[in-house]
């Protein structure tokens, strides 16, 4: 005689999965953005007249010390060129955000603009309103 076996009715709380899932996206996303800017300080430029921009997807900032950031990592002008040709495909239609401290001349900045005009793409100078 053939005896059907008895399946357990298991059943897994996904509601569960789905919060634990939901709230690691949430921390990689917060530790993503404050990574970008941990390692310096920065005293933006002031302007009378600023546009608010959509969240940059690239941030290029100098510092008081005039080292050049890129995404949070310390890089030179020559290789900044480099590493916005690699992402030239992602960033055609969205702009570089490129912020200067305050208390840099152009002469000493110039060669950050460049370096993200020749890596062809479009380029934001972000910065505070005046007060």
């Amino acid at each position: 005689m053939i005896r059907k076996r008895r399946h357990a009715n298991l059943v897994l709380p996904l509601t569960s999965f789905g919060d634990i899932a939901f709230l690691m996206i949430i921390f990689f996303m917060l530790v993503s953005n404050f990574m970008k800017k941990a390692n310096m300080e920065m005293v933006p430029a002031v302007s009378s007249s600023i546009d608010k921009q959509d969240a940059p997807k690239v941030t290029v900032t100098m510092d008081e010390d005039g080292v050049v950031w890129y995404e949070g990592n310390p890089c030179s002008p020559q290789e900044l060129t480099g590493l916005l040709k690699l992402r030239a495909e992602d960033l055609r239609d969205d702009p570089v955000h490129v912020s200067i401290h305050k208390s840099h001349p152009r002469r000493t900045f110039m060669p950050v603009i460049e370096a993200v005009s020749e890596a062809g793409l479009k380029m934001v100078l972000t910065g505070e309103l005046e007060e």
